[in-house]
């Protein structure tokens, strides 16, 4: 299925911010010059110019930058996942890769007044998610996971958001979503990345999933994860 997929002639990118140039005659709300957020696989690409559905268009408000508009539709990857977690403030939110979803998920968190930490193998996301007031951590097995069963005082992770690639290796449900290792009380896992199919490293794909694992662990009631919709590949 990914290579099918990544073998076929489609534009890129769906997520992007612009001026109006023209708009057609059912259109409204939207003129002209205004400065608009785009959205949509195979409709705002990474290109010069879009021709882009008016529901796929949304106005920006009065100083907000393109250059941050941009951001709109994958940001609200990060934001409905959030939301499928049902978390509040003084929740402890771990969220497991700092790509750039991972990043978005992070401070959105941070601004619903979660706790935050964040894990990824490599330095420079975990800088950048550290410099935002994320508690950021290398994956280093088990010494990782009693980082984050100190900070969470012995709990655990509330949620685990996963901001990294991920195969559905373990407890696949026909819903979509997946059962994972039981824990104290019940938690949730919220996925937020390109669908499993398109995962070209499922060893890396294990890793992650034994990372959530281990952050959501011990003993009673299960843990569910529930994915948002997933990002084209």
């Amino acid at each position: 299925m990914a290579d099918e997929r990544h073998a076929l002639d489609v534009p890129l990118g769906y997520s992007a911010a612009g001026v109006v140039l023209e708009t057609g005659a059912a259109v409204t709300g939207i003129r002209p010059g205004q400065l608009v957020a785009t959205g949509g696989a195979g409709k705002a690409n990474h290109a010069e110019l879009q021709a882009v559905p008016w529901l796929l268009c949304a106005p920006l408000p009065a100083g907000v930058s393109v250059k941050d508009a941009a951001f709109t539709t994958l940001a609200s990857i990060a934001l409905h996942g959030l939301r499928l977690a049902e978390m509040g403030p003084g929740s402890k939110v771990v969220v497991v890769g700092l790509g750039l979803i991972g990043q978005l998920a992070a401070r959105l968190a941070m601004a619903a007044g979660c706790d935050v930490a964040g894990i990824d193998p490599a330095a420079y996301p975990r800088e950048t998610a550290g410099r935002a007031g994320v508690l950021a951590l290398d994956e280093r097995g088990q010494e990782t996971t009693e980082q984050v069963l100190a900070w969470s005082r012995g709990r655990g992770a509330d949620a685990v958001a996963r901001g990294a690639p991920c195969r559905d290796a373990v407890g696949r449900r026909g819903d979509g979503g997946l059962v994972m290792r039981p824990r104290p009380r019940p938690g949730t896992c919220v996925t937020a990345t390109q669908s499993a199919s398109c995962d070209p490293r499922p060893h890396e794909s294990l890793r992650v999933m034994q990372r959530i694992r281990a952050v959501c662990q011990t003993a009673e009631t299960p843990t569910m994860c529930r994915s948002a919709p997933p990002a084209p590949c």
